[in-house]
């Protein structure tokens, strides 16, 4: 099932080459999208790097949030689509024990930006709709934070 949240980024005053930039961490990770896509590019292995690294200290930081959220989790550039990235994470559950873990189910996170800066969050997969929706709501809360 799927389920879909858009929200408009908050206003910001900082301003770089005349555009309003908005510091999110959705749009941190644009950035580092598109820099590590260029860099790959021109085959720079210093800048591919660091934006590897800084990604992974987001997913570390930001996106492996607890609450069954402590699994693998992946960031990934849509490939010749600027405005989309997919978060490939996992989710443990509850065991029917109450405190011992339960199964993991993987979901896929796809976030898009449209022209109007909205964030739209879709999530997919696992076994259960509500799941999803909390997840959907989860990340993209997290994602409209500053980084």
């Amino acid at each position: 099932m799927r389920q879909n949240l858009i929200r408009n980024e908050p206003a910001s005053n900082d301003k770089e080459d005349g555009n309003i930039e908005v510091n999110t961490v959705a749009n941190e990770i644009f950035r580092l999208l598109s820099l590590l896509k260029d860099s790959q590019k021109k085959k720079d292995q210093d800048k591919v790097t660091g934006c590897e690294v800084d990604l992974d200290d987001i997913t570390h930081k930001k996106l492996r949030l607890g609450g069954g959220l402590n699994g693998e989790t992946f960031i990934h550039y849509a490939k010749g689509l600027p405005n989309k990235f997919i978060i490939k994470t996992e989710y443990q559950t509850i065991g029917q024990a109450g405190g011992m873990p339960g199964s993991w189910s993987n979901h896929t996170v796809t976030v898009i930006k449209d022209e109007s800066n909205q964030i739209s969050v879709r999530v997919t997969g696992g076994f259960d709709r509500d799941l999803n929706e909390y997840l959907s709501e989860t990340f993209l809360e997290v994602l409209l934070q500053s980084p």
